[in-house]
């Protein structure tokens, strides 16, 4: 054992757990703003932020109109003030079924579909792997638009 009573050569911490009340906006701009790395990355390292796998990270980053490949670091205000919000709604959702529903409204309902388009604008869906994560994804969809429900 190492000080503190973590197991060494163990996995790496959990971050702060993603529903865990409070924080707004700034803890997403903690868990993402400033990072280096592109901002779908940064959802899904557990030791960031602990809760949210691909799908989900998928639902928010599609919610909030932004692009999984852009750098975490390069998000505005506006855009961390999106990805929290569209978290915290889509965790409102998703946890009491324990799994990601897979609504029409939503991009999980589409993603899998032999021709996936967005549930927003109808947009063709595409399929990339930014810094080596599977991510679905439209580049047409803008959060002005508004998510469906």
């Amino acid at each position: 054992m190492a000080a503190g009573g973590r197991r060494r050569g163990g996995p790496a911490a959990a971050g702060p757990g993603a529903r865990r009340p409070g924080g707004g906006p700034r803890r997403v701009r903690g868990s993402a703003g400033g990072a280096p790395s592109r901002v779908k990355a940064v959802l899904t390292d557990q030791s960031a932020l602990a809760g949210l796998g691909t799908l989900l990270a998928d639902e928010v980053l599609w919610r909030a109109g932004v692009t999984p490949a852009r750098r975490a670091s390069d998000l505005t205000e506006g855009e961390r003030r999106r990805l929290y919000t569209g978290m915290r709604r889509a965790l409102r959702s998703t946890v009491p079924g324990g799994r990601v529903p897979a609504r029409d409204t939503w991009l999980t309902g589409h993603r899998d579909a032999p021709d996936p388009h967005c549930p927003r604008g109808g947009g063709p869906l595409r399929r990339s792997r930014p810094a080596g994560r599977g991510t679905v994804w439209c580049p047409r969809s803008r959060p002005e638009d508004g998510p469906r429900r």
